[in-house]
């Protein structure tokens, strides 16, 4: 992506509609990057990737829709600063993007470019993006 390209992620000061994103259940913003959830559980993503949070396996800023690499059966979706989290409906967690500060919560390098799974178990009471309790003692469920 040229610098003048890369600049463009950055210069819309109203709303503009996301082209092809389509059956989007969440959208979660982290300022720098965004994704998108869709019915079919998987998750898409656009703006900076210089820590791979967009999770397509590369670093490159995307102006337009990249999907995550691998993602399938999400049900709930976060993106941090510089990296992103998604629950599945078997109730695995994973992440992507930088992880110099363990964000990512698997013990491993700074940055992961495609989804990891983290070591963190979770429950889930009510709608997954409402009340989330992550605690070492209790198994992950997920109740509809």
């Amino acid at each position: 992506m040229s610098e003048d390209s890369s600049q463009r992620l950055y210069e819309y000061l109203t709303p503009v509609q996301v082209q092809g994103l389509q059956d989007v259940q969440t959208v979660s913003n982290s300022g720098r990057h965004a994704l998108a959830l869709r019915a079919d559980g998987t998750v898409w993503g656009w703006g900076s990737n210089l820590y791979g949070q967009l999770g397509d396996g590369t670093q490159l800023n995307q102006a337009t829709l990249v999907q995550v690499t691998g993602l399938t059966d999400v049900v709930s979706i976060s993106a941090g600063v510089d990296h992103s989290l998604a629950l599945r409906a078997d109730c695995t967690m994973v992440g992507w993007g930088a992880n110099d500060q363990g964000q990512l919560a698997n013990g491993e390098s700074p940055q992961h470019f495609t989804p990891v799974r983290t070591l963190l178990p979770c429950r889930f009471k009510g709608h997954p993006s409402h009340e989330h309790h992550a605690s070492g003692l209790e198994q992950c469920h997920v109740v509809p």
